[in-house]
């Protein structure tokens, strides 16, 4: 797994003149967010309604397939070329979402913490080469709010824990368990 963390990657980004991908999402944030005001009712019903969406396709058997393939496709080092992004445009997503207040939370942190941070741990080394791949074509943000998603995870896993955020980090065996159990998901599908 990369020894990267977000710190420096804005170290990363600053030395080569490149845009710390934080400092860019807020930037865009408030561009975004006027453009999709919510009449009043629909405010607290749409987030939900939208949860309910995103956990029923993280559960569904085209993604099932998905997470399975990432999960073969990780464990054996495919080259990055093969490497399919289902999963993490997934997370990509369901973190653009939240950052916008557009799903609920409570409810995103009690279905997708476990499996967010998870993920991120073992695709990151996948997304920072992406990302240093297109840096030279200036382009170096890819999945960055899959990234803030994944440590604004961990940090509330932490503090319900009531332990330091460095320790929530899964090491490479927790990591390597946690894909073979996706890989077997592709057994689940089967069966359906």
């Amino acid at each position: 797994m990369s020894l990267f963390t977000l710190g420096s990657w804005a170290s990363y980004f600053s030395k080569r003149n490149l845009v710390d991908p934080r400092k860019a999402i807020d930037a865009n944030r408030a561009k975004i967010k006027p453009a999709i005001e919510l009449p009043a009712e629909l405010k607290q019903d749409l987030p939900v309604r939208l949860h309910l969406i995103m956990e029923e396709n993280w559960q569904g058997q085209w993604m099932l397939m998905k997470r399975a393939r990432l999960a073969g496709q990780l464990l054996s080092k495919a080259p990055h070329d093969a490497v399919q992004e289902d999963v993490i445009e997934f997370f990509e997503s369901l973190a653009a979402l939240e950052t916008l207040g557009l799903v609920n939370r409570e409810l995103t942190w009690g279905t997708f913490s476990f499996h967010a941070s998870r993920w991120w741990t073992a695709s990151e080394d996948y997304i920072f080469e992406k990302r240093r791949l297109r840096a030279a074509e200036h382009h170096p943000m890819a999945f960055t709010q899959f990234e803030l998603f994944a440590e604004r995870l961990k940090e509330r896993e932490a503090q319900e824990q009531k332990i330091p955020p460095t320790t929530i980090e899964p090491g490479v065996d927790e990591i390597n368990r946690f894909l073979r159990d996706e890989l077997e998901l592709i057994r689940r599908v089967a069966a359906l």
